[in-house]
């Protein structure tokens, strides 16, 4: 369980430092993260493409 933790923490301390550096390379000063709750409910494309997409 220590090795699977280490190798995610890992992976999201390079993944954070990336997405840090592109900001600050683009110029970017705000980042905005969140959870859009029921962002896939009540899709109205049809029902087969509906099914695939949800």
């Amino acid at each position: 369980m220590r090795r699977r933790n280490n190798i995610l923490r890992d992976y999201l301390n390079k993944t954070t430092h990336y997405i840090v550096k592109h900001c600050l390379d683009h110029g970017i000063g705000k980042m905005v993260v969140g959870h859009n709750k029921g962002w896939k409910d009540r899709c109205d494309m049809g029902r087969k493409s509906n099914q695939r997409f949800v």
